[in-house]
């Protein structure tokens, strides 16, 4: 499956900087708070999609 730019972005964002906060991520990548909490939904569906089609 597919992640896409945005959603791969704020991931990596928040590995490495784990104390980062929402609204600074809003400010960061110029997101509201429902693009942001849609793009962390997606990337843990894309996860765990992915732990049922490839154990």
């Amino acid at each position: 499956m597919y992640l896409d730019k945005r959603s791969e972005s704020l991931f990596w964002e928040v590995i490495q900087n784990p104390n980062i906060t929402n609204r600074q991520l809003e400010a960061k990548y110029d997101l509201s708070r429902y693009q942001i909490s849609y793009s962390f939904q997606k990337k843990l569906m894309i996860g765990l999609l992915g732990k049922i089609y490839h154990p």
